[in-house]
């Protein structure tokens, strides 16, 4: 939660709220679960998973079935035109691989383990929110793969509840001192969230790859094309290139990634004699490489046409200068 609130992400909004109309389930006040759910939802549309889970809880009654009528209802606009999007969105995902499904088995051992002995209502309440909009998303992701487990992170709160309603009724001396125990490696995590290692990537150390490769009249070519937002914090790392993918840029389409031109544009403009270097911007070593036509073009036109001069890995990226054959400096 803390990372994903550093990086101005909707996920902890979503867990909040979540949260809240848990509670405001319990206290049925239905007209503010409602609302409080919405919000969530289109906060992230995965929260709409935590319907199912409150069916449990609610026990179906028909002020719960009204709320989650309502809730669909106002979701459903979100989610007729996001369909329209989904391919862009989330393309990049594969269905769930091992770690997926041992880390969802973790969360169920340690979920049915607190529940053991705890009251019914707590579990009823608790048990599904932590198994259910996981195990759903993954489930569906063996068809259409959507699962990332910071799409439902909110269920760890049905974990939180299990495991802080164990810890007020245990008994004895060690308790507290296992608590703090466990609170050290927490903080020094906590200390280490707030340095540029714990990131996935370092959009500043890419800038000055490209600051150290760059000379007036090279062109620059991100692939995939969603890794032009490694410019958005450094634009004049990157305003003497010339961009042959873009053909609007992100003001101009009003997105983060601007609008890419077609595959043959894409390989018309590499193809000008008047290109002698690409500084290419590419994922790291071992990532999926992305199938989409524009993107197969790049790598196809850079590998027949280019000569790989030099390869610089940061992290979470790898910059790449690329030159006519014989020209490589």
């Amino acid at each position: 939660m803390q990372m994903y609130a550093q990086e101005g992400r909707s996920y902890a909004f979503v867990a909040a709220a979540v949260v809240w109309a848990t509670y405001l389930m319990l206290r049925e006040r239905w007209a503010a679960y409602a609302v409080v759910l919405v919000l969530a939802c289109w906060l992230h549309e995965f929260a709409v998973l935590a319907l199912p889970a409150h069916a449990f809880a609610a026990r179906r009654s028909r002020g719960w079935r009204l709320a989650a009528g309502a809730v669909v209802a106002a979701l459903l606009p979100l989610a007729l035109v996001s369909a329209r999007q989904a391919q862009q969105q989330l393309g990049w995902l594969g269905r769930p691989t091992w770690q997926d499904w041992a880390a969802y088995g973790v969360l169920a051992a340690a979920s049915l383990l607190l529940a053991r002995g705890a009251a019914r209502d707590l579990v009823r309440v608790a048990l599904p929110l932590a198994l259910l909009p996981p195990g759903l998303l993954l489930a569906v992701s063996l068809a259409h793969p959507w699962y990332v487990d910071r799409y439902v992170l909110y269920a760890l709160a049905g974990l939180a509840l299990l495991a802080g309603a164990r810890l007020a009724t245990a008994r004895g001396w060690w308790v507290w001192p296992l608590v703090g125990a466990l609170l050290v490696p927490v903080g020094f995590w906590s200390v280490w969230l707030r340095t540029p290692e714990s990131r996935k990537d370092d959009a500043r150390a890419v800038a000055a790859a490209v600051r150290a490769l760059a000379r007036p009249g090279d062109a620059v070519l991100f692939l995939p094309s969603r890794r032009r937002e490694w410019l958005l914090s450094s634009p004049q790392a990157y305003g003497s290139l010339r961009d042959l993918a873009l053909s609007r840029t992100p003001a101009a389409s009003r997105s983060l990634q601007g609008v890419e031109r077609t595959p043959e544009e894409i390989r018309a403009a590499l193809l000008d004699p008047a290109v002698d270097r690409v500084i290419a911007l590419l994922d790291p070593a071992g990532q999926p490489l992305d199938g989409y036509p524009a993107e197969a073009v790049k790598r196809q036109t850079l590998v027949s046409h280019f000569d790989l001069c030099t390869v610089t890995a940061v992290r979470g990226a790898r910059v790449a200068l690329f030159a006519r054959p014989g020209d490589c400096p």
